[in-house]
């Protein structure tokens, strides 16, 4: 533990995120503004959710969507799940949207009305939302296509969002945004302080006064939200593995459909 680290003390549960830091090994080395300490009663197992969470949270918060607007969510993978989950526990409408229909039940039991086959998305999407379209659409998807792009633009009531997490293609057709008079923004990981190294690295936080939301302010709220029993994680299709078998839940990731993440879970009195 660092000297100037003064608001963690050594046997605390903590929660990191970083792909330059936060790697799967005996020990590692974290800067302070990418640690949250893990709220009593919440356990390992969804606190590793952290940095997915606070994914998911900087999306719902870039569409800038309140009470009993309506989002629409395409790509239940994961990120997908968790923005649903969000969505509804701040008492948003969500429509999902996924090819795989296993996907749309877990996005289903999470909370969302999933939209259903056919070529008319937008149709489906105005009949649940008083013939106005959805307030937002949030991308969660990988794909070089730009299909998805001009479809979620094709949902929205005139000026809405949309929010791009995902890696998509961006051809976007001038008529149909012209048309939805959208604004289209991107969602950068866990928030504002992401990739800069002054925050990241260096420890100096933003003042709240200035930037509510940091990425570690998101990560601590996401955590907060579970532990107080806002986000049913079990409902989220897990693999678990022990490390020595880690390579078993990235097979069974890359080969698609379910589970949506896999846990790697290690010896000890957390295990």
């Amino acid at each position: 533990m660092a000297d100037d680290v003064t608001d963690l003390v050594a046997g605390d549960l903590v929660a990191c995120g970083g792909s330059q830091c936060a790697f799967h090994s005996e020990q590692v080395a974290v800067p302070r503004n990418l640690t949250v300490r893990v709220p009593d009663g919440l356990g390992a197992d969804r606190a590793a959710f952290v940095t997915l969470g606070s994914i998911a949270l900087e999306a719902l918060r870039r569409s800038g969507r309140t009470l009993g607007e309506t989002i629409a969510v395409f790509g239940c993978g994961v990120l997908g799940v968790l923005i649903t989950m969000l969505a509804r526990a701040a008492g948003l409408y969500v429509v999902a949207v996924d090819p795989d229909p296993r996907r749309l039940e877990v996005a289903a039991a999470a909370g969302a009305v999933p939209a259903g086959g056919g070529d008319d998305l937008a149709g489906q999407v105005r009949a649940r939302t008083d013939g106005f379209g959805a307030d937002a659409a949030v991308i969660t998807v990988t794909t070089e296509a730009s299909d998805v792009v001009n479809a979620a633009v094709d949902v929205l009531r005139p000026g809405g969002v949309v929010v791009g997490v995902g890696q998509f293609g961006m051809g976007l057709s001038r008529d149909r945004w012209f048309g939805a008079q959208a604004t289209i923004l991107p969602s950068i990981a866990y928030g504002p302080g992401r990739y800069d190294p002054v925050y990241e690295e260096n420890n100096w936080d933003y003042p709240i006064g200035v930037v509510r939301w940091t990425e570690n302010r998101n990560m601590a709220a996401f955590l907060r939200l579970a532990a107080d029993g806002r986000l049913d994680l079990d409902q989220i299709p897990v693999i678990r593995v022990p490390a020595a078998d880690a390579g078993r839940a990235y097979a069974a990731l890359a080969a698609g459909g379910l589970p949506l993440t896999g846990l790697i879970c290690y010896p000890g009195k957390d295990a």
